[in-house]
């Protein structure tokens, strides 16, 4: 039976994890991203006392492909780390939160296995070693016209098209490369769509193409894990969205 005082204290805790949420959205609102370097040095300050390596990627020639190369784009990290437990590693996640990036994907270099989420499943209390790749969560928007075509192209399943030709295409979390917020993702350069459907393994590919000249309004992303790819987080309508043929 459920005395008053573990009903109450079921409420208060209810209650506290609501505040603790609150604020961290609230916080997560005023978040930009650092300069690569001053993340850098945030995060190696918090790694105070542990091996730590962390290098910074060259972006260029991520962006030499689909656009003009522009030197405000933030960059991806790698961070390497020996002997570490899982109360530090969360410590270490909430300063990379903290800087305005995120982790996209997590190494166990002993076991050789790559984590895109569920981050805590490579740890346990015990000390181990760590690899992690971090992108910024708020990078530069681009210009379209720096886009070399006119077009540019989104995959999917074919079974989605009656959905996505009634409400449009909406950010999401699937088919994708790499652990990222919630992101359309697509190809610049038509001649690449089957490589691309193969590596997002789609086994039944349903292509769509969207004119650059028709979403100006939107922000677009140039995407660090895949060379000729952009991205963006606003919703496309369907009648800015036509079947590539």
């Amino acid at each position: 039976m459920i005395t008053s005082i573990e009903k109450y204290k079921k409420i208060y805790e209810k209650f506290e994890q609501y505040c603790k949420k609150s604020l961290d959205d609230l916080n997560e609102g005023l978040i930009s991203t650092m300069q690569p370097m001053e993340a850098w040095y945030y995060i190696r300050k918090e790694c105070y006392g542990f091996k730590i390596e962390i290098e910074v990627f060259d972006d260029k020639p991520y962006l030499n492909q689909a656009f003009a190369i522009d030197d405000t784009f933030k960059n991806q990290m790698r961070i390497s780390i020996d002997e570490i437990n899982l109360i530090k590693f969360k410590s270490i996640q909430a300063v990379i939160n903290r800087s305005g990036y995120f982790i996209a994907r997590a190494i166990d270099n002993i076991e050789n296995k790559i984590y895109l989420d569920n981050f805590e499943k490579l740890l346990d209390f015990n000390a181990t070693t760590i690899e992690l790749i971090i992108e910024a969560k708020f990078d530069v928007s681009i210009d379209l016209e720096l886009l070399k075509n006119a077009y540019f192209y989104h995959l999917t399943e074919e079974s989605k098209r009656t959905k996505i030709f009634t409400i449009g295409l909406v950010p999401k979390a699937k088919n994708k490369l790499s652990s990222h917020p919630e992101r359309i993702y697509f190809e610049t350069n038509e001649f690449k769509i089957p490589i691309l459907a193969a590596k997002l393994n789609i086994k039944n590919p349903l292509v769509l193409e969207v004119n650059k000249n028709e979403v100006k309004n939107l922000k677009f992303y140039q995407d660090p894990n895949y060379s000729t790819g952009i991205y963006t987080m606003q919703n496309i309508p369907p009648n800015f969205i036509k079947e590539y043929v």
